[in-house]
């Protein structure tokens, strides 16, 4: 078993709003609008990758 580091990037915007995605025809991605609250609970109890709950979290608490 072994780990390969690699880098993360959160990016954090304000004031978004929802226009139609263009998406190849492989993806598809799903947006959910939830509370604070509710995000560090997923992060905390739903989220596979610690890193990735790690970075989420890092974002929600530093503001």
């Amino acid at each position: 078993m072994g780990w390969v580091k690699f880098p993360i990037y959160v990016y954090k915007a304000n004031g978004v709003k929802k226009v139609k995605q263009k998406l190849d025809f492989y993806e598809r991605i799903e947006l959910k609008k939830v509370s604070k609250k509710e995000a560090i609970r997923i992060a905390l109890k739903e989220m596979v990758e610690p890193h990735h709950s790690f970075a989420l979290l890092k974002c929600l608490l530093e503001n």
